[in-house]
Parts: C-alpha cells; sequence; structure tokens
C-alpha cells in the first residue's frame, strides 16, 4: 500500500525517484526500496516523504483516501503548532478567531 501511494504521488507531483530523494534527505537506494515495497520505510521517512509530495503520512499509509494539496497544507499547520506551549496556542486560537470569526466560535470546545 505504502508503496503505491508513493508512486502514485510521484507521478502526480512529476517527480523521479531522485528529485524525492534529494527533497527528503533520504537515499536513493532506500527511496527504492519503499517503492519496490522491500522495505517499509520508518515513520519520520513516511513524513519527508509527505512533506515532499504535498500530503499527509496517513494518506501514504492508507488511512486516507484524499491525497490533496489541502490535506498536505492541513498537516503542515497541525504539524507546527504542535510545537507551541500553551500561551502560544492561546494566542493562536485568538487570531483565528478574530481572522475567521464563526468558523472558531462553536460550542465544541
Amino acid at each position: 500500500m505504502t508503496s503505491e501511494k508513493i508512486i502514485e504521488l510521484l507521478k502526480k507531483n512529476n517527480m523521479t525517484q531522485k528529485d524525492l530523494a534529494e527533497k527528503t534527505g533520504i537515499s536513493k537506494g532506500a527511496i527504492s526500496y519503499y517503492i519496490s515495497g522491500a522495505r517499509t520505510p520508518k515513520y519520520d521517512h513516511i513524513k519527508k516523504i509527505a512533506d515532499a509530495l504535498g500530503t499527509s503520512p496517513n494518506y501514504i499509509l492508507g488511512e486516507n483516501n484524499e491525497a490533496t494539496y489541502e490535506n498536505g497544507k492541513l498537516y503542515y499547520i497541525q504539524r507546527n503548532l504542535a510545537k507551541l506551549d500553551s500561551a502560544e496556542l492561546e494566542k493562536a486560537e485568538a487570531i483565528l478567531k478574530t481572522v475567521f470569526g464563526d468558523i472558531f466560535n462553536d460550542e465544541d470546545n
């Protein structure tokens, strides 16, 4: 499953294995093993591959059926928000509420 997703995304992004290796810092040999299905990438490599191909690790792992730009951007935002401490998260939430109003004023929280 993982190899099929990587192949699909390489085609979609008009990239070669060499391009992916250069963009991720993963060796071309390792990329070749992942694509052939001879080896399964560890999660840190899946994250790098997903970032390079504009999707989420969940898509590559087959846990999500949408390989969209939006999906990749949401993953990017989520990954970076996870780096914030609680005070910074509160500031980010306040900014989002100010900019996007009703979307962030739900009763779920």
